[in-house]
């Protein structure tokens, strides 16, 4: 379990900007992996490269606007953030279906992005635990959904 999960609870005051800058710096790295999925492989469609990368990208853009706004109300920035996380699911759940890509990097990424997700959760939206902080469940990579 993730020390910053560890933390955090519903009645626990949000992580201050030295916990938010470790956030930003994971939300970073999974920006960075998507680049390096885009770049270092045929397997992904150069289409979906585009939207995945913008959405990565804006993920540690909206926490960064957290850290900048010190002592103002920070759930809006937060909301984007993981509005821009499930995005990024979103296109791995499709690169996936589309094949191509090994199952173990996409994983990999698909674990970091749920980390992220609670760390965000846990970084002043509620706790990580709270189903009502996210209405959508997370789309699973291990099984395409079914259509009726």
């Amino acid at each position: 379990m993730d020390p910053l999960l560890n933390r955090a609870s519903a009645a626990s005051p949000p992580p201050g900007p030295r916990a938010l800058r470790v956030v930003w710096e994971r939300a970073a790295d999974l920006a960075v992996e998507v680049f390096r999925l885009c770049r270092g492989t045929a397997g992904v469609e150069p289409e979906l490269c585009e939207p995945l990368r913008a959405s990565a990208l804006a993920v540690p853009t909206h926490l960064a606007r957290v850290l900048g706004r010190a002592g103002r109300d920070a759930r809006p920035s937060l909301i984007l953030a993981l509005g821009a996380l499930a995005e990024v699911e979103s296109h791995l759940a499709l690169a996936r279906r589309l094949g191509g890509e090994s199952e173990e990097s996409l994983a990999r990424l698909r674990s970091s992005v749920e980390v992220l997700r609670r760390l965000i959760v846990a970084a002043g939206i509620g706790s990580p635990a709270a189903p009502q902080a996210s209405p959508v469940p997370p789309l699973s990579l291990t099984r395409p959904p079914t259509i009726r």
